[in-house]
């Protein structure tokens, strides 16, 4: 396969499981379910599928722009992938071990989460907001498009981390801005991996 190809099917990877990511994430924006409810568990699976496709594209997306990413993104890449990564931990709670302590005894899963499981959301979100941040960095330094989308991958985990901290789903908005400004990085970079193999093309034949 070549390093075209690989790059082009990291990029649909990466794109496809945000996309999935995010329908999984948003009816939580509107629908109050409790965790044994069959909307709570079918999301957890949906975000689950989407984090495996999302842990698939990502280093491949970012290796293939590593010319203009450099080593922070790079860091800033590998610390997005164990977010989504450490998330193929927690969405499998989510669908089958809450809901099952949810019939068995409610309590369980009306408090705070155990120590350790707070630590493991802890160092998960800390994931995130160092590479989303890192990664963003490296694309608005970076002088070629879509040098935005790192300020939408800035904001969105800054808002995930605060959203630890608050109430409501706003933690889970930020996530949302984040796999948007994945989205977008993903379609900027596209064309231009294109480009770059046609005049590679073009100058062999040449």
């Amino acid at each position: 396969m070549s390093s075209t190809s690989l790059k082009r099917l990291s990029g649909l990877s990466l794109l496809t499981g945000s996309v999935i990511v995010i329908v999984g994430i948003v009816p939580g924006f509107f629908v109050d379910s409790g965790p044994a409810d069959t909307l709570s568990v079918a999301t957890a699976l949906i975000r689950l599928i989407g984090a495996m496709l999302v842990v698939l594209g990502l280093p491949g997306v970012s290796l293939g722009g590593n010319q203009r990413i450099g080593v922070l993104g790079l860091i800033g890449s590998v610390c997005t992938s164990l977010f989504f990564l450490m998330a193929l931990a927690t969405e499998p709670i989510f669908a089958f071990v809450f809901p099952y302590l949810a019939v068995k005894d409610p309590s369980l899963v009306s408090g705070p989460p155990p120590a350790p499981l707070f630590i493991f959301f802890t160092i998960d979100g800390l994931m995130l907001l160092i590479g989303g941040v890192l990664l963003g960095i490296a694309i608005l330094r970076s002088a070629v498009p879509p040098r935005w989308s790192g300020l939408v991958l800035i904001i969105g985990a800054l808002v995930s981390f605060a959203g630890g901290f608050l109430q409501g789903p706003i933690g889970d908005l930020g996530t949302v801005i984040v796999l948007i400004g994945l989205i977008w990085l993903t379609i900027g970079l596209w064309p231009k991996q294109a480009d770059t193999s046609v005049s590679a093309a073009v100058y062999q034949r040449a």
